[in-house]
């Protein structure tokens, strides 16, 4: 049966234009052929997910058990002879090796760092803060004024000296900002900054102006001649 090395990637045996195997065969004949080209008995754990391909329209990929037509097709290395493999997902179940599981689950949901490492687990501790366990990898670093990922940085430096202005809009640091008669951030009518560009008020002077107490309670409801209450009490002024 063909097994050609480079046959659709440099390096890598890859299996083609071949009839498949009954399906109860399919089994014996991946790990038979993986041991004949490693040269030694399979160990689950010396193994490794290299790369993914997603088939298009004609392609027609055949993995190393015979079956035809995959789906999704990977590239697999034996660490040890840096032997390489198309082979489908599938059969790198059938390894038993449950990182090279959750490799598999990451390409197929293309979970990667903001720096397009891969991310193993997105439910580990790393993985919700989409980070990667790639060494040297910058999605780690932090900010040391907003402690947010560097890449994610909200933090300005100000335009008149080297402080770091985090989460504002204005070019200019606190102490500077008092200086300068000039400021380019939105600010409310009392004269407070106004982050939120939708707003146009901030939340002492909306409360203040906006907002009044229910007729019944102490409750704040916008202010609203036709709708004194709040829902609490309009609901039981209607009960019967």
């Amino acid at each position: 049966m063909p097994i050609t090395l480079g046959h659709l990637w440099p390096g890598v045996y890859s299996r083609h234009g071949d009839t498949p195997v009954a399906q109860e065969l399919k089994h014996k004949e991946l790990f038979t052929k993986l041991e004949e080209f490693t040269g030694g008995a399979f160990n689950k754990d010396s193994w490794e997910v290299v790369k993914e391909y997603l088939p298009s329209e004609g392609d027609k990929y055949q993995c190393i058990c015979s079956h035809n037509e995959l789906y999704y097709n990977y590239i697999i290395q034996h660490r040890p002879t840096g032997t390489r493999f198309s082979i489908g997902s599938t059969c790198i179940k059938k390894f038993g090796n449950k990182s090279l599981d959750k490799m598999v689950n990451s390409l197929k949901r293309d979970n990667r760092c903001h720096f397009g490492n891969l991310i193993a687990d997105k439910r580990s501790k790393r993985g919700r803060l989409d980070q990667c366990d790639e060494p040297g990898c910058r999605c780690r670093d932090k900010c040391p004024w907003c402690k947010q990922a560097e890449w994610a940085c909200v933090c300005y430096t100000c335009s008149n000296c080297s402080a770091r202005v985090p989460m504002c809009r204005c070019p200019r640091c606190n102490t500077c900002r008092k200086i300068s008669k000039h400021c380019s951030c939105k600010k409310c009518q009392c004269g407070k900054i106004i982050l939120e560009s939708w707003k146009t008020k901030c939340i002492q002077c909306y409360y203040a102006t906006e907002k009044v107490k229910c007729v019944d309670c102490e409750t704040l409801v916008p202010k609203n001649k036709f709708r004194p209450r709040c829902v609490s009490c309009w609901k039981k002024l209607k009960e019967p």
